[in-house]
């Protein structure tokens, strides 16, 4: 389920579990789901998801949700990890390039600084980050040669004093939505 923003969520997320006990579905999980809705989830009796999908990168690092799915055995899956990136949906139309530039600043310098020592490009370094983290790390592209360079981050380690340095970066702030205006991860709590 892509983000808990219907009040209907316990009816659709009991659909999915359905789908899989008829074998339609082989794993289930859930997008952009904060403590409180997994919560609801549990709290209805039905099965737990199996991964939680949520945006995560230094300046939005959900720390707190993370320790929480890791106690529950979610797994988490990271989406638009290289945000904090001043190339990030600069072109017309993407939408986020602009949002949030002053908070995004001195990350980037952080981020340029790391990835210079380190010789690797800044991309490659915010996807190790987030597997370094534990998570599971979406790349996207549409140039073939981007997703070649980004699917190299096996190939070293971020060092301790470097993972705190970024890790020092967390704002606890979303940005892949922000220039929608909606946040998915403050969704309502259930009546």
């Amino acid at each position: 389920m892509h983000a808990p923003l219907s009040e209907l969520r316990l009816e659709q997320w009991n659909a999915f579990v359905e789908l899989k006990k008829l074998g339609l579905a082989k794993h289930i999980g859930v997008s952009n789901y904060n403590i409180e809705t997994i919560k609801e989830i549990l709290d209805a009796d039905l099965a737990k998801p199996e991964a939680n999908q949520v945006e995560f990168h230094p300046i939005c690092a959900q720390v707190d949700l993370t320790r929480y799915m890791k106690e529950n055995s979610i797994v988490p899956i990271a989406y638009s990890s290289l945000a904090p990136l001043s190339t990030w949906r600069v072109e017309e139309g993407q939408g986020g390039g602009e949002v949030l530039a002053e908070i995004k600043e001195e990350s980037q310098f952080v981020i340029n600084e790391i990835a210079t020592k380190l010789n690797v490009s800044e991309a490659r370094l915010l996807l190790r980050w987030g597997l370094q983290h534990g998570y599971g790390v979406l790349t996207r592209s549409s140039k073939p040669e981007r997703i070649r360079g980004n699917l190299k981050f096996f190939d070293f380690e971020i060092p301790d004093k470097d993972m705190e340095r970024l890790n020092r970066l967390d704002q606890n702030q979303a940005i892949a939505w922000a220039s929608s205006g909606v946040n998915p991860m403050e969704a309502p709590p259930l009546k």
